[in-house]
């Protein structure tokens, strides 16, 4: 049976997954499971174990000392700048995907459009 975890891990855990910049699907992808079971891991609807943190650890590990060590040599109300910039990127780039599927979308249409007014001429 696998050794208890404590709090003090599981917050050490939470602290170190808000120091990546990646969303949580991308972060189950690349410890070998879906976004479900680590939002409920994340959230506490599943206990977290140390093969979970093992995972956790293995893939992320230098990544989060890096940022660590960045976070540590950056003022704190820099910090929330940067992480609010960050938010702002992210938010952008859901908005550029958003709109490019849109854009794809109504390219469809305007093909469809042209392919009958070809057929037409024709």
């Amino acid at each position: 049976m696998s050794q208890t975890v404590t709090q003090a891990e599981i917050d050490q855990f939470k602290a170190d997954r808000e120091l990546l910049p990646y969303r949580d699907n991308e972060i189950a992808k690349s410890i070998g499971m879906d976004r479900s079971n680590f939002s409920s891991y994340y959230n506490g609807k599943l206990p977290i174990t140390r093969a979970f943190l093992r995972k956790f650890y293995f893939v992320h590990l230098d990544e989060i000392k890096k940022a660590r060590q960045w976070f540590i040599s950056f003022p704190e109300d820099k910090a929330s700048v940067f992480e609010n910039s960050l938010k702002e990127i992210f938010l952008m780039t859901d908005g550029l995907s958003k709109k490019v599927a849109e854009m794809e979308l109504q390219i469809g249409g305007i093909l469809e459009q042209m392919k009958k007014i070809e057929s037409r001429l024709l």
